[in-house]
């Protein structure tokens, strides 16, 4: 093809001056933004189609709102949830304009952002629970009030607890476990955000019910030290230590010991709790190893065999109560402390006392017009006994073994004072029994210290 003036060339059958290659006006086809549903995280894209009309420069621009924004393909910043962002794309082939066409989106509300979500304690055992939590969420469109839901992983198996706390009793020794999180403000939920993984480890064992038997020794007993109750929440087996001390050297790692003490030593059993994976805290506990006291008749007339008998196992009694230690409640709590010694003297005090009570069926400390003065100082005086700096006295009646009679002054908290005072040494027990008399039965103590 040929025409005047012009100089046109015929490429496979399309005539160039036709098309508007060299001269024509530029167009294009549609115009659109992707992503088609922004939020103010998104980078915003503009493109086009079928450009015509020789070489494709054509400019893009971008408005928010109506107002200018920037120009390129991409527009990064400058909007806000609710803007609405146009493109518009004017064609050029670097002569000539062509008609602009442009597409528009509305920015839509960013869901919020988590991070650093951490499940603590880092090293848990099966006695601890687990929590779930996280630095507080970002929100570009300066959202504030969030809901969160919490989901759980054990073994990489999802369950059904939900929750910031998981609780121990939902996993076991070795188990694997991650928590997930999703904050949701008022339209749009986070994608989940993913915790630390912890595993769990063992838990040491404990021990309950620590005793020596017998807890009042003398120095030929052999000692045995147990405890009621090995607790260990995984199911182990008990591989627990017992050590054996006198005076706080080590002696023994047996269950029992049978030598190696003598009296006046403090003998101590710990126990370590040990599963064979961990071992727990120590306990200890201690007996004080008590003199061989005897104890005889002392040769006071009535006082019979079987009366003095009595009088006796009173004083293993109080000496029991003084080896373990004991609450007298309003009067104080007292350790153990070392073992009294029968004195004749106050024993003599004591068994005419008990007589006298008998005698004139008067129950009482005092003793007016008795043979051997009227108050108990002036009956202890009597029998000899001096050098003191301190004297006690307790009495009862109608208790028929010295057990009992011994129990009811325990639970008297001014008696059990007496029983339990450190600063007593000695002690003077009579005991006397009348079938005629008001209480039958008559019991004194009478206490001292030199």
């Amino acid at each position: 093809m040929f025409r005047l003036g012009t100089v046109c060339l015929l490429v496979c059958g399309v005539s160039a001056c036709d098309s508007g290659m060299f001269g024509g006006v530029p167009s294009i086809g549609a115009v659109s933004i992707s992503p088609i549903n922004p939020t103010a995280l998104d980078s915003l894209t503009c493109s086009y189609e079928d450009f015509n009309g020789g070489e494709d420069v054509s400019e893009v621009s971008w408005l928010v709102n109506g107002q200018s924004a920037g120009s390129g393909d991409a527009l990064t910043e400058g909007f806000v949830r609710g803007d609405e962002v146009t493109c518009s794309v004017m064609p050029f082939n670097g002569k000539k304009m062509g008609e602009a066409m442009t597409a528009s989106v509305e920015i839509g509300n960013s869901a919020p952002v988590l991070s650093n979500v951490l499940l603590s304690p880092l090293e848990p055992t099966t006695v601890e629970s687990l929590t779930c939590s996280f630095d507080a969420p970002t929100d570009v469109d300066g959202d504030t009030d969030f809901s969160f839901e919490w989901f759980w992983e054990v073994n990489g198996g999802r369950i059904s607890q939900s929750g910031e706390v998981l609780d121990a009793s939902l996993f076991e020794r070795s188990d694997s476990v991650q928590c997930f999180v999703v904050a949701s403000d008022t339209d749009s939920s986070s994608e989940e955000a993913a915790s630390n993984t912890v595993t769990v480890l063992n838990t040491a064992p404990s021990i309950d019910g620590l005793y020596i038997d017998p807890p009042n020794p003398l120095p030929e007993d052999t000692l045995w030290c147990d405890y009621t109750d090995f607790v260990d929440v995984d199911g182990d087996a008990d591989q627990s230590l017992i050590e054996w001390a006198v005076n706080g050297v080590s002696v023994s790692e047996s269950v029992s010991l049978s030598s190696g003490f003598e009296a006046g030593d403090t003998v101590t059993c710990t126990v370590t709790p040990d599963d064979g994976i961990d071992v727990g805290e120590k306990r200890s506990i201690s007996v004080l190893v008590q003199e061989i006291v005897t104890c005889d008749n002392d040769g006071d007339g009535y006082w019979t065999a079987s009366a003095a008998r009595f009088e006796c196992e009173v004083l293993d009694e109080t000496n029991y109560y003084r080896s373990i230690g004991y609450d007298c409640d309003t009067q104080g709590k007292f350790g153990a402390t070392t073992p009294l010694v029968m004195q004749h003297q106050l024993r003599r005090s004591a068994r005419y006392h008990s007589q006298w009570m008998a005698d004139t069926g008067t129950f009482s400390h005092d003793s007016p017009g008795g043979p051997n003065g009227d108050t108990m100082v002036e009956r202890i005086n009597a029998t000899g006994y001096s050098g003191w700096t301190r004297v006690g006295e307790n009495i009862a009646a109608g208790y028929t073994t010295p057990a009992d009679v011994v129990l009811g002054w325990m639970e008297s908290d001014g008696h059990c004072r007496n029983v339990m005072n450190p600063d007593f040494n000695e002690l003077g027990v009579g005991y006397y029994y009348d079938s005629g008399s008001t209480y039958r039965h008559w019991w004194t103590q009478n206490f001292g210290k030199r």
